[in-house]
C-alpha cells in the first residue's frame, strides 16, 4: 500500500505536466484518425505514436487514401512503432472496411 505522503508527492509531480500530456487517441480532428492512432498505439509510447500518426496523416488524410495505399509505404512511415508490419496490414484492411 502506498503511503499518503508518497501519493501526495506523486500527485504533485503529475501536476507539473498538467496540460502538457496527450494520449495518442486524443486531439485528432476526425474519428477515423482517432481510430488509426489507437491501432498504432498498441505497445508503443504515446509520444512516438503521435509523431508517427502526424507523419502518416500528412500523406494519407482519409480512409479512401489509406485503403488504396501501398503496404510498403505505410510500413516505411510507421516503422518507429512496434509491430509496424502487422499494424500496416491492419490499417489498410480497416480503411477498406470503412470504405
Amino acid at each position: 500500500m502506498v503511503s499518503r505522503e508518497k501519493a501526495l508527492k506523486q500527485l504533485k509531480e503529475l501536476n507539473k505536466y498538467k496540460g502538457k500530456l496527450r494520449l495518442a487517441a486524443d486531439g485528432w480532428n476526425s474519428e477515423f484518425k482517432t481510430l488509426i492512432a489507437t491501432l498504432l498505439s498498441a505497445r508503443t509510447r504515446d509520444e512516438k505514436t503521435i509523431e508517427v500518426a502526424k507523419h502518416l496523416y500528412r500523406k494519407y488524410q482519409n480512409a479512401k487514401k489509406l485503403a488504396n495505399a501501398d503496404l510498403r509505404d505505410i510500413q516505411r512511415i510507421i516503422r518507429p512503432v512496434n509491430f509496424y508490419k502487422n499494424k500496416a496490414k491492419n490499417i489498410i484492411q480497416c480503411s477498406k472496411q470503412i470504405i
